[in-house]
């Protein structure tokens, strides 16, 4: 029931923190939705970079990077965080 209530409050493309499923594919069955990359520090990383090389910054292309906009905050492995 959590990981739906934080769907909800985000909108857009890519509103999910922990994957790179799409929001296209969440309003789809589950047995139709596929698998989906587990996002990382690693791919945040990357996306990060790609949106400010490829995407020059600006924030209506954030969709195409998976709305990374920003380094993350802290560098600690996602593995060490608890929710």
């Amino acid at each position: 029931m959590q990981y739906r209530a934080h769907l909800k409050l985000f909108k857009g493309r890519h509103n999910c923190l922990w994957c790179h499923i799409t929001s296209a594919d969440l309003s789809k069955p589950l047995i139709q939705r596929g698998s989906f990359s587990l996002r990382s520090l690693q791919t945040l990383r990357d996306d990060h970079t790609r949106f400010l090389s490829q995407g020059q910054g600006d924030i209506k292309m954030a969709k195409f990077y998976h709305n990374v906009i920003g380094d993350a905050i802290f560098d600690i492995p996602l593995e060490n965080v608890r929710i």
